[in-house]
Protein backbone atom coordinates (compact mmCIF):
# COMPACT_ATOMS: atom_id res chain seq x y z
CA UNK A 1 0.00 0.00 0.00
CA UNK A 2 2.85 2.40 0.79
CA UNK A 3 4.31 1.80 -2.67
CA UNK A 4 0.94 2.45 -4.32
CA UNK A 5 0.39 5.70 -2.43
CA UNK A 6 3.91 6.83 -3.29
CA UNK A 7 3.29 6.26 -6.99
CA UNK A 8 0.04 8.23 -6.79
CA UNK A 9 1.94 11.20 -5.34
CA UNK A 10 4.74 10.95 -7.92
CA UNK A 11 2.41 10.63 -10.91
CA UNK A 12 0.24 13.45 -9.59
CA UNK A 13 3.30 15.74 -9.56
CA UNK A 14 4.20 14.67 -13.09
CA UNK A 15 0.81 15.87 -14.29
CA UNK A 16 0.51 18.95 -12.05
CA UNK A 17 4.04 20.31 -11.91
CA UNK A 18 6.67 18.69 -14.12
CA UNK A 19 5.11 17.42 -17.34
CA UNK A 20 4.26 19.60 -20.34
CA UNK A 21 1.06 19.32 -22.36
CA UNK A 22 3.15 17.78 -25.16
CA UNK A 23 4.60 15.09 -22.89
CA UNK A 24 1.61 14.19 -20.73
CA UNK A 25 -0.45 12.54 -23.50
CA UNK A 26 2.55 10.28 -24.22
CA UNK A 27 2.70 9.17 -20.59
CA UNK A 28 -1.07 8.65 -20.47
CA UNK A 29 -0.94 6.56 -23.64
CA UNK A 30 1.90 4.44 -22.26
CA UNK A 31 -0.08 3.69 -19.08
CA UNK A 32 -3.15 2.75 -21.10
CA UNK A 33 -1.20 0.43 -23.40
CA UNK A 34 0.82 -1.07 -20.51
CA UNK A 35 3.60 -2.20 -22.82
CA UNK A 36 7.11 -3.05 -21.66
CA UNK A 37 8.97 0.15 -20.68
CA UNK A 38 11.48 -0.33 -23.49
CA UNK A 39 8.70 -0.10 -26.09
CA UNK A 40 7.89 3.57 -25.62
CA UNK A 41 9.50 6.91 -26.44
CA UNK A 42 8.88 8.77 -23.20
CA UNK A 43 11.17 11.47 -21.80
CA UNK A 44 13.74 10.01 -19.39
CA UNK A 45 12.01 11.06 -16.16
CA UNK A 46 8.68 9.64 -17.37
CA UNK A 47 10.32 6.43 -18.57
CA UNK A 48 11.92 5.89 -15.15
CA UNK A 49 8.59 6.39 -13.38
CA UNK A 50 6.71 4.17 -15.82
CA UNK A 51 9.29 1.40 -15.60
CA UNK A 52 9.16 1.43 -11.79
CA UNK A 53 5.35 1.46 -11.81
CA UNK A 54 5.21 -1.33 -14.39
CA UNK A 55 7.61 -3.56 -12.47
CA UNK A 56 6.08 -2.88 -9.05
CA UNK A 57 2.53 -3.51 -10.26
CA UNK A 58 3.56 -6.80 -11.87
CA UNK A 59 5.35 -7.73 -8.65
CA UNK A 60 2.19 -7.08 -6.63
CA UNK A 61 0.13 -9.10 -9.12
CA UNK A 62 2.54 -12.04 -8.85
CA UNK A 63 2.35 -12.00 -5.04
CA UNK A 64 -1.45 -12.03 -5.12
CA UNK A 65 -1.44 -14.83 -7.72
CA UNK A 66 0.76 -17.02 -5.54
CA UNK A 67 -1.24 -16.35 -2.37
CA UNK A 68 -4.77 -16.45 -3.77
CA UNK A 69 -4.58 -18.22 -7.13
CA UNK A 70 -5.96 -15.26 -9.08
CA UNK A 71 -3.98 -12.79 -11.17
CA UNK A 72 -5.32 -9.22 -10.77
CA UNK A 73 -3.01 -7.61 -13.35
CA UNK A 74 -5.84 -6.65 -15.73
CA UNK A 75 -7.74 -4.94 -12.91
CA UNK A 76 -4.58 -3.17 -11.73
CA UNK A 77 -3.80 -1.94 -15.26
CA UNK A 78 -7.32 -0.55 -15.62
CA UNK A 79 -7.06 1.27 -12.29
CA UNK A 80 -3.75 2.96 -13.18
CA UNK A 81 -5.10 3.87 -16.63
CA UNK A 82 -8.24 5.40 -15.10
CA UNK A 83 -6.11 7.40 -12.65
CA UNK A 84 -3.85 8.82 -15.37
CA UNK A 85 -6.80 9.55 -17.65
CA UNK A 86 -8.37 11.61 -14.85
CA UNK A 87 -5.06 13.41 -14.24
CA UNK A 88 -4.99 14.21 -17.96
CA UNK A 89 -8.44 15.78 -17.75
CA UNK A 90 -7.27 18.05 -14.93
CA UNK A 91 -4.03 18.86 -16.75
CA UNK A 92 -6.13 20.27 -19.61
CA UNK A 93 -8.35 22.25 -17.25
CA UNK A 94 -5.55 24.23 -15.58
CA UNK A 95 -3.79 25.96 -18.52
CA UNK A 96 -7.16 26.71 -20.14
CA UNK A 97 -8.28 28.25 -16.82
CA UNK A 98 -11.40 26.14 -17.14
CA UNK A 99 -13.40 25.86 -13.93
CA UNK A 100 -15.60 22.75 -14.18
CA UNK A 101 -18.96 22.32 -12.53
CA UNK A 102 -18.88 20.90 -9.02
CA UNK A 103 -20.43 17.68 -10.31
CA UNK A 104 -17.78 17.29 -13.02
CA UNK A 105 -15.03 18.14 -10.55
CA UNK A 106 -16.14 15.52 -8.03
CA UNK A 107 -16.82 12.89 -10.69
CA UNK A 108 -13.25 13.24 -11.95
CA UNK A 109 -11.80 13.87 -8.49
CA UNK A 110 -13.13 10.59 -7.12
CA UNK A 111 -10.66 8.92 -9.48
CA UNK A 112 -7.81 11.44 -9.56
CA UNK A 113 -7.28 11.42 -5.80
CA UNK A 114 -6.79 7.69 -5.71
CA UNK A 115 -9.44 7.68 -2.98
CA UNK A 116 -13.17 8.30 -2.72
CA UNK A 117 -14.88 11.69 -2.48
CA UNK A 118 -13.93 12.25 1.17
CA UNK A 119 -10.29 12.25 -0.02
CA UNK A 120 -10.61 15.00 -2.59
CA UNK A 121 -12.60 17.27 -0.27
CA UNK A 122 -10.15 17.04 2.62
CA UNK A 123 -7.39 17.87 0.16
CA UNK A 124 -9.30 20.94 -0.98
CA UNK A 125 -9.76 22.13 2.59
CA UNK A 126 -5.98 21.96 2.86
CA UNK A 127 -3.96 23.98 0.40
CA UNK A 128 -4.58 23.31 -3.26
CA UNK A 129 -2.96 26.67 -4.02
CA UNK A 130 0.36 25.39 -2.71
CA UNK A 131 0.91 23.65 -6.02
CA UNK A 132 2.50 25.40 -8.97
CA UNK A 133 -0.68 26.13 -10.90
CA UNK A 134 -1.83 29.39 -12.38
CA UNK A 135 -5.47 30.40 -12.67
CA UNK A 136 -7.70 27.56 -11.57
CA UNK A 137 -6.31 26.26 -8.29
CA UNK A 138 -7.79 22.79 -8.66
CA UNK A 139 -10.20 22.89 -5.73
CA UNK A 140 -13.86 22.12 -5.24
CA UNK A 141 -14.15 25.40 -3.32
CA UNK A 142 -13.35 27.46 -6.41
CA UNK A 143 -15.82 25.44 -8.50
CA UNK A 144 -18.52 25.95 -5.87
CA UNK A 145 -17.89 29.69 -5.63
CA UNK A 146 -18.18 30.05 -9.38
CA UNK A 147 -21.60 28.37 -9.26
CA UNK A 148 -22.59 30.45 -6.20
CA UNK A 149 -21.03 33.91 -6.78
CA UNK A 150 -22.91 35.34 -3.81
CA UNK A 151 -21.11 33.14 -1.28
CA UNK A 152 -17.80 33.77 0.51
CA UNK A 153 -14.88 31.39 1.02
CA UNK A 154 -16.04 30.55 4.54
CA UNK A 155 -19.45 29.60 3.14
CA UNK A 156 -17.84 27.32 0.59
CA UNK A 157 -15.66 25.68 3.23
CA UNK A 158 -18.72 25.12 5.43
CA UNK A 159 -20.44 23.46 2.48
CA UNK A 160 -17.43 21.19 1.98
CA UNK A 161 -17.47 20.21 5.65
CA UNK A 162 -21.16 19.37 5.30
CA UNK A 163 -20.39 17.09 2.35
CA UNK A 164 -17.65 15.37 4.35
CA UNK A 165 -19.99 14.91 7.32
CA UNK A 166 -22.65 13.35 5.10
CA UNK A 167 -20.05 11.02 3.62
CA UNK A 168 -19.06 9.93 7.13
CA UNK A 169 -22.72 9.29 7.92
CA UNK A 170 -22.87 6.97 4.91
CA UNK A 171 -19.71 5.16 6.01
CA UNK A 172 -20.99 4.76 9.56
CA UNK A 173 -24.35 3.48 8.36
CA UNK A 174 -22.64 0.91 6.17
CA UNK A 175 -20.44 -0.17 9.06
CA UNK A 176 -23.17 -0.54 11.70
CA UNK A 177 -26.40 -1.16 9.79
CA UNK A 178 -25.62 -2.76 6.44
CA UNK A 179 -23.96 -5.89 5.19
CA UNK A 180 -23.61 -4.95 1.53
CA UNK A 181 -19.83 -5.38 1.61
CA UNK A 182 -17.36 -7.66 3.33
CA UNK A 183 -16.05 -6.55 6.74
CA UNK A 184 -12.51 -6.44 5.29
CA UNK A 185 -13.58 -3.95 2.62
CA UNK A 186 -15.45 -1.81 5.16
CA UNK A 187 -12.44 -1.65 7.49
CA UNK A 188 -10.16 -0.72 4.56
CA UNK A 189 -12.56 2.04 3.53
CA UNK A 190 -12.67 3.46 7.06
CA UNK A 191 -8.89 3.36 7.36
CA UNK A 192 -8.52 5.16 4.04
CA UNK A 193 -10.96 7.89 5.12
CA UNK A 194 -9.16 8.30 8.45
CA UNK A 195 -5.78 8.46 6.74
CA UNK A 196 -6.87 11.16 4.28
CA UNK A 197 -7.69 13.64 7.03
CA UNK A 198 -4.27 13.13 8.58
CA UNK A 199 -2.41 13.41 5.26
CA UNK A 200 -4.13 16.62 4.11
CA UNK A 201 -4.51 18.63 7.34
CA UNK A 202 -1.87 21.20 6.38
CA UNK A 203 -1.15 24.28 8.44
CA UNK A 204 0.08 27.64 7.13
CA UNK A 205 3.68 26.36 7.11
CA UNK A 206 2.65 23.46 4.83
CA UNK A 207 3.32 21.04 7.66
CA UNK A 208 1.10 18.26 8.99
CA UNK A 209 0.66 18.89 12.74
CA UNK A 210 -1.87 16.08 13.17
CA UNK A 211 0.50 13.56 11.61
CA UNK A 212 3.33 14.89 13.78
CA UNK A 213 1.18 14.49 16.88
CA UNK A 214 0.31 10.89 16.01
CA UNK A 215 3.93 10.09 15.24
CA UNK A 216 5.11 11.41 18.58
CA UNK A 217 2.35 9.55 20.41
CA UNK A 218 3.04 6.21 18.74
CA UNK A 219 6.84 6.35 18.75
CA UNK A 220 7.62 8.33 21.89
CA UNK A 221 4.45 8.19 23.98
CA UNK A 222 4.06 11.98 24.05
CA UNK A 223 2.33 14.80 22.17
Amino acid sequence: MAKVVTFIYIIDDIYDVVGSLDELPLFTEAINKWEHPSNNSLPDYMRMCYAALHDTTNEIANIITKEHGWNPINSLKRVWAALCNSFMVEAKWFPAKHIPTTDDYLKNGVISTGARVIGVLWDDLGSAKDENQEGFDGSYIECYMKEHPQCFVDDARAHVMDLISKTWETLNKECFCSRSFSPYFIVSTFNCARMVKVMYSYDEQKKLPLLEEYKNTFLFGRN
